[in-house]
């Protein structure tokens, strides 16, 4: 019989809202260790940065990239 999943990392386990509060403050001026401690995000620096970067930072995704579109996949099952 198997047994109860436990998560073997904790990537990506940060509180969504609190990391759209800290972006937003970082966007306002504040530095960005700052922002994360204030809003308790156990997260790296470098991801704080890495987000600000990105072209919609509220949006997170572990794994592989996709290799086909969304629009090409729906044709591919059908």
């Amino acid at each position: 019989m198997p047994g109860n999943y436990i998560r073997k990392t904790e990537k990506n386990s940060c509180d969504p809202e609190n990391l759209k509060k800290a972006l937003e403050e970082i966007r306002n001026g504040k530095e960005i260790r700052q922002a994360g401690r204030a809003f308790n995000i156990l997260v790296l620096e470098s991801t704080l940065r890495k987000r600000m970067t990105k072209e919609n930072p509220e949006s997170s995704r572990l794994g592989h990239k996709p290799v086909f579109s969304p629009e090409i996949e729906v044709q591919l099952k059908e």
